[in-house]
């Protein structure tokens, strides 16, 4: 993430900060409230012992993400009013976004902040859609299902770019600017036309690739060479979801 401007996210996985700036006084409670700050030169803050997460944030594409999330509509910005900070709550109902946050959280770590492997797998893209739906829950915990009509021929678009880019799998927020549909529309007519997610139908495309590129005559294949060419973050999870679809490992299908 390359940050452009002094915007923030801070979010604790245990133990409560207090922080007062400019008068005012926020808290950053694990599950309950997280905080977007503006970078001030003077605030004040203590804590008891805790771990934080802290991202500097690029807020123009904190708004571009949030816009394609919409469908096309017209951007929004981050609605601080002029704030030196924003408090954010993190239960809406019986939805708990810091569970999601928190997975996004496990991704990095499992991969050891690598970033060419956290790039193939989307997680910032994932994350920058967490901060969207933290900030405007209004937008995208209520929103309404689009008429399927125009969702067929978008559709139709979104899988012809799937097909023809393979160096790696489109995030969830490109497919939403291909197709200009918002993610629940996007899910509502992958599932009623293929009875998947858009994410699951992009990896059976790019596995029934593999499949005839390893049932060819013309000599064996490299595995980890066709997992990184098909934009597999490893050749052993291309190998547990080629098992999983094929019922056989890939090196099985060779002859």
């Amino acid at each position: 993430m390359i940050p452009t401007d002094g915007l923030f996210f801070i979010m604790t996985l245990y133990g409560v900060c207090h922080t007062e700036i400019e008068g005012q006084k926020y808290q950053v409670v694990p599950n309950q409230r997280a905080l977007l700050l503006s970078e001030r030169e003077v605030r004040y803050g203590e804590s008891e012992t805790r771990s934080v997460f802290v991202a500097r944030l690029d807020a123009a594409r904190l708004q571009a993400t949030a816009g394609a999330m919409r469908g096309g509509q017209e951007q929004r910005t981050p609605e601080l009013d002029g704030s030196p900070a924003r408090s954010i709550e993190l239960k809406m109902g019986s939805t708990n976004l810091a569970t999601s946050m928190r997975s996004v959280f496990g991704l990095i770590d499992s991969h050891l902040g690598d970033p060419v492997v956290l790039s193939n797998l989307g997680v910032d893209d994932l994350f920058y859609r967490q901060i969207a739906l933290m900030i405007w829950p209004e937008e995208f915990l209520s929103q309404e299902i689009a008429p399927s009509g125009r969702s067929l021929s978008s559709v139709e678009v979104l899988c012809e770019a799937v097909r023809t880019r393979l160096e790696r799998p489109l995030t969830m927020t490109e497919m939403e600017k291909i197709s200009g549909l918002s993610g629940r529309t996007l899910q509502y007519a992958f599932n009623r036309r293929f009875g998947c997610t858009p994410m699951e139908w992009q990896r059976r495309e790019r596995l029934h690739i593999a499949q005839k590129l390893l049932s060819r005559n013309d000599g064996p294949v490299n595995i980890a060479d066709l997992a990184a060419q098909l934009g597999f973050s490893s050749p052993s999870r291309f190998a547990r979801y080629y098992q999983q679809m094929f019922g056989v490992r890939p090196s099985g299908r060779q002859r």
